[in-house]
């Protein structure tokens, strides 16, 4: 396996203003009824939040769907989905249905694409898509298209790739300027697609890179201000970017930060209400900020929304 003013160099700097947001904490919604997992998806798809896949302590990949419609009570959609048993995939809503891409079921790496538009049955749209099979990556849509960026499949990957249609798939860069990594946390934002920290072969990362053709990257900020991390989880809330908890080489953290500009970042919370984690996932569900699993100290599954009304 990673200015000119001080203004732009990012900022470490708490701001305890409830006028920054509307929520001020997340509380917890519940345990759910899936078993304890990490290196999950959780995606919004027809009025539902849905969970997909995983990893398991000491089990095997899982290739469940589930689905809830407030965060508490959840119904399996599936047991066993078409596509193999997988964590460290994708997942993402385009075109109207469920996306799930690669990833790995801790012996080979997947470069495999299916979809569903309704959670239950799944239709394989390649087997072997042109990109090279990986984990850890990360898919996001934009200018109508499927995006896979980076990842990780023996070494660390900044390839960048598109699709209009998931089957065929075009090669956008081999080696982005921003560093090889996995585990890095993407959003698309301010009409952009936006990397952020990670872990590379030169260590774990603090650094923001932005790009509107996925060709040519910006560098944002060189340090955002947040720790150095991996496994984070990002989503576009009340229009910032937030970062929420992670890991570095020794700790887990479960503070949370935002920025507006994608340069400048605050540190929004500290410690939140959940616990330290990794391998968690964050999405935007009925205008709140839900962050589901991951693992702390174990594997969790545990339930958390922004509490604005």
């Amino acid at each position: 396996m990673m200015f000119l003013l001080f203004v732009l160099t990012g900022c470490s700097k708490k701001d305890d203003s409830p006028a920054l947001s509307t929520f001020t904490n997340f509380e917890k919604v519940g345990n759910a009824d899936f078993s304890a997992r990490y290196e999950h998806t959780a995606t919004a798809f027809d009025g539902k939040l849905w969970v997909i896949g995983a990893r398991v302590d000491g089990g095997p990949a899982l290739n469940d769907v589930w689905y809830s419609e407030d965060g508490k009570n959840w119904i399996e959609a599936t047991a066993n989905a078409a596509f193999p048993p997988r964590y460290d995939h994708t997942a993402t809503v385009f075109n109207n249905k469920l996306w799930v891409i690669g990833g790995t079921n801790g012996s080979d790496f997947k470069n495999d694409v299916w979809y569903s538009s309704d959670g239950v049955n799944w239709t394989e749209a390649t087997a072997n898509a042109a990109f090279p099979p990986r984990e850890r990556h990360r898919t996001l849509v934009f200018d109508n298209k499927l995006w896979i960026i980076g990842g990780y499949n023996g070494s660390d990957l900044a390839d960048v790739w598109n699709s209009g249609d998931g089957i065929t798939w075009t090669k956008v860069t081999d080696n982005a300027v921003f560093m090889g990594r996995d585990f890095f946390s993407t959003a698309v934002f301010d009409n952009k697609m936006w990397v952020i920290a990670g872990d590379s072969n030169s260590g774990l990362l603090a650094d923001v890179w932005y790009s509107s053709d996925g060709a040519n990257w910006t560098q944002a900020t060189t340090d955002a201000g947040f720790a150095p991390r991996f496994s984070q989880a990002t989503a576009v809330f009340e229009n910032k970017l937030w970062v929420i908890a992670g890991k570095d080489m020794v700790k887990r953290y479960n503070d949370v930060w935002y920025s507006s500009d994608g340069v400048n970042w605050t540190q929004f919370l500290e410690h939140a209400a959940f616990s330290e984690r990794n391998y968690h996932t964050a999405t935007v569900f009925k205008d709140k900020l839900w962050v589901i699993g991951g693992y702390g100290a174990e594997a969790l599954h545990d339930v958390w929304a922004s509490n604005n009304d």
